[in-house]
């Protein structure tokens, strides 16, 4: 799936995604739970005029609850 939003810059936001990956391998998540979180950094990095901040991401993370 991918999370909801209008994109405002996509600049940065495969590498965001690619971040958010990481942390998520780095921190013990499940593989599912790290696919999340990567696409909630990507998303919210496009949807955003620069990266992506902590509360943009966790907005996008709750779109998968």
């Amino acid at each position: 799936g991918v999370c909801q939003g209008e994109v405002v810059n996509s600049v940065g936001a495969g590498d965001s995604m690619v971040a958010g990956f990481v942390a998520g391998c780095l921190s013990g998540k499940s593989y599912a739970d790290t696919l999340k979180l990567a696409t909630a950094c990507g998303g919210a990095s496009a949807f955003s005029q620069d990266l992506a901040k902590r509360e943009k991401i966790e907005e996008m993370v709750k779109q998968w609850a």
